[in-house]
């Protein structure tokens, strides 16, 4: 679930601590990432929300909700597919306001936007 939330901070354009950490002996650089990523995971409000796309609600809720499971548990997918789905509708519609050229464009056709139509 780390993964997927890390990939969602990277497409809204959040730079992630440990992606420039210098690559050295395999073990050290597994042991930077690994507490580069645990002082983050303490701390998501320093070094992982500090644009603005990443202070979304929804972001926090997500986190929250994986924050505490253990390996054999089960997310709450239900609850994480209404956030994105909230938070999709949010970049939508700030799209729509800062182009109201696109209003009822497809998501493909919004300036600054990459979609992939189903």
């Amino acid at each position: 679930m780390w993964s997927f939330y890390f990939i969602m901070l990277e497409f809204l354009h959040q730079p992630l601590p440990w992606a420039n950490v210098p690559h050295s002996a395999k073990d050290d650089l597994t042991e930077d990432v690994g507490s580069i990523k645990a002082m983050c995971l303490a701390d998501p409000q320093k070094y992982l929300w500090t644009n603005p796309h990443t202070q979304q609600d929804e972001l926090k809720n997500i986190f929250c909700s994986i924050q505490h499971l253990a390996y054999p548990d089960r997310p709450n997918y239900e609850y994480i597919h209404q956030q994105l789905v909230g938070l999709l509708t949010k970049e939508r519609c700030e799209a729509e306001l800062t182009h109201p050229e696109s209003v009822g464009l497809p998501c493909e056709l919004l300036p600054g936007k990459v979609c992939v139509s189903a």
